[in-house]
């Protein structure tokens, strides 16, 4: 299936159920080239990713959601695609997200530079991954 967004850029799904944090990333992220797509949930993320799993490169995930939280999204996630790239963010301490496979943590509040050397460095290593696993 062919995705309708522009393949020329990196999609990421930003998942955040805070409407002021989804506006201000959504506009930093766009204003960095990356295409975006969003959900305000969990529930919301695993849907968007089943639909189209080969359109969206990295999924930018809040942990503290209503309906489904971000922790119980990585994990359905991580069952359906054990190799999608995930960044996790959160108030939280990063020593609580430890073992979580193909995943970075950005702990809140965040600079923008850490946000975005984390999303370069995740989409190199799934793209490393991915060049891996095509040549064997």
């Amino acid at each position: 299936m062919k995705s309708l967004l522009n393949t020329d850029k990196k999609t990421i799904l930003l998942v955040d159920d805070e409407e002021k944090m989804g506006v201000f990333f959504l506009t930093l992220l766009k204003w960095k080239g990356y295409n975006v797509v969003n959900a305000s949930n969990g529930q919301e993320a695993v849907d968007a990713y089943k639909l189209n799993p080969d359109s969206i490169d990295l999924i930018l995930m809040d942990i503290s959601m209503p309906v489904m939280s971000g922790i119980e999204a990585y994990r359905e996630l991580k069952q359906y695609d054990p190799t999608v790239p995930i960044i996790l963010m959160s108030g939280y301490t990063s020593n609580t997200f430890e073992g979580f496979t193909h995943t970075q943590f950005i702990q809140k509040p965040m600079k923008l530079t850490d946000l975005f050397t984390a999303i370069e460095k995740v989409l190199e290593d799934s793209a490393a991954r991915s060049q891996s696993v095509e040549k064997d």
